[in-house]
């Protein structure tokens, strides 16, 4: 299949050296061609018709023969994403998996060295915050369609939080074992 965003080559083949190809859109070969060789490469973003003059001269005689093809191109799959919640770096992993559609594709990050995403899952853990400072993560998620095989990726963002910094202002609290239980938030201070 051609989707778009792909990249089409088109060729003649069994040409000799006093060949000569033209290559418009449109049937009117009396403008100029866009493109004038035998092999030509085009980025689609369209459906096209493809029209090509293939002339040669020989011993002063020059003949010309026509062709065309249509390249249909198949949209790519469009895919709909939801930004899953902030998350706390010690949070609990969770499924990705309705986060976006068409169901069934596949969630993956970039980062080479870490794995923060297995099995369509997101590990705060592994991902982490940065120091005491939240840490956004690009989420990516990729589809293909099964009937025109386009596939397509987008993506989205997780904020990680860090932990608060907690620390006590007292480095020993004295108790005694008789005593009842009591509050420690009186020495403790949070950053």
């Amino acid at each position: 299949p051609v989707c778009l965003k792909d990249s089409v080559h088109a060729e003649v083949n069994e040409t000799s050296k006093g060949s000569t190809f033209e290559w418009w859109y449109t049937p009117d070969s009396s403008s100029t061609p866009f493109h004038i060789g035998e092999k030509y490469d085009d980025l689609q973003s369209q459906s096209y018709y493809y029209y090509m003059r293939w002339s040669e001269t020989k011993q002063g005689l020059t003949c010309s023969e026509y062709d065309s093809v249509f390249v249909k191109i198949k949209d790519l799959p469009e895919i709909k994403m939801l930004k899953p919640a902030d998350i706390c770096e010690n949070g609990d992993d969770f499924p990705l998996t309705f986060n976006a559609t068409p169901y069934g594709g596949e969630w993956f990050d970039t980062v080479s060295n870490i794995d923060f995403i297995r099995q369509s899952r997101f590990y705060p853990g592994l991902a982490g915050a940065d120091g005491l400072n939240t840490k956004n993560h690009a989420l990516f998620y990729t589809y293909q369609d099964p009937i025109t095989l386009c596939r397509d990726t987008s993506a989205t963002f997780i904020t990680v939080k860090p932990l608060p910094e907690v620390e006590l202002n007292e480095e020993r609290v004295p108790m005694c074992n008789t005593e009842d239980p009591r509050s420690l938030n009186q020495y403790v201070e949070n950053n």
